[in-house]
């Protein structure tokens, strides 16, 4: 499969996805609240990024228990065989480039100069036959969904160091004050609905000058806007895999799913600008990426 057709396959599973959730929204369930405990592979590796999304949709589609994946010849190195007749899922590699390769993906979008984006085919654990060999399922913890106040969620967003209010009923981000809003704890249904919140507002906080310096307008223009929230709401759902809460979809996701889609669809390497700067911005809340000089 080449470059293009990359980009353009996965950016046609993922605005499936969202034009889905905006055609039905009241049946629709968000394939990232999937994501929960984080998808990894069955020797150990977590996935990132838009991977995360693809496998949380496959995962829901096809109702598998457990986010462990692994190649063929993965699973048949920890002794597990692949059932006859099971359908693999692609996830994205990215690959070093050649000199001339890294001047074509600097066109678009890639995680880091120098790579290309290709494809490679995994199987997920309820597909296999003796999976329960792999190194992954020994340290598989449990999606928690707390009733109440959650002690790692609150050291995380207090670690974070961000400057956060409570009250009124939105939740926003204010660059000028470089200040979060949020509604009171108790204003919530859920518990899990006031952490993806804050985790969607931080991931915004990110943008600052002095953090990672996030500007989209020059790559996506006017539709900059919704750039910025489809990766807010990708660094929230990282973040609460991190975490290991399962993730409430936005009260307003089916307005934000059209337009999302839209922009997808008039740019196939959209969905991986924003998976990108989404989890490098989970990263940094996490203290594992350093502010921008």
């Amino acid at each position: 499969m080449g470059r293009m057709d990359v980009y353009a396959d996965v950016t046609s599973r993922i605005v499936r996805m969202m034009e889905e959730g905006a055609a039905d929204p009241s049946a629709w369930r968000a394939p990232w609240r999937a994501i929960g405990q984080g998808h990894r592979s069955a020797v150990g590796r977590s996935y990132r990024g838009v991977n995360t999304l693809l496998l949380a949709d496959q995962a829901q589609r096809h109702a598998y228990e457990l986010p462990v994946w692994a190649t063929y010849k993965q699973w048949e190195g920890l002794g597990a065989q692949v059932r006859r007749g099971e359908k693999a899922t692609r996830v994205i590699l990215w690959k070093q480039a050649t000199p001339r390769q890294s001047e074509d993906a600097s066109e678009g979008e890639a995680p880091r100069r120098g790579l290309f984006a290709t494809t490679f085919c995994v199987f997920n654990a309820d597909q296999v036959d003796g999976s329960d060999t792999a190194p992954a399922l020994e340290n598989l913890g449990t999606v928690r969904n707390p009733d109440g106040r959650d002690d790692a969620a609150e050291s995380w967003i207090a670690a974070t160091g961000a400057e956060i209010s409570h009250g009124g009923d939105r939740a926003y981000y204010t660059p000028a004050a470089d200040r979060i809003w949020v509604p009171h704890f108790e204003d919530f249904d859920y518990a899990a609905g006031y952490y993806a919140t804050a985790a969607h507002e931080l991931t915004h906080w990110t943008a600052h000058p002095s953090r990672l310096a996030r500007d989209l307008s020059g790559r996506f223009g006017t539709r900059a806007y919704a750039a910025e929230e489809l990766i807010a709401e990708l660094g929230a759902v990282f973040a609460m895999a991190r975490l290991g809460l399962e993730g409430e979809p936005r009260a307003d996701h089916a307005h934000y799913l059209a337009s999302w889609a839209e922009l997808l669809r008039d740019n196939h390497r959209a969905i991986f600008t924003a998976a990108t700067r989404a989890q490098s911005a989970c990263d940094y809340l996490f203290g594992e990426v350093q502010a921008e000089d």
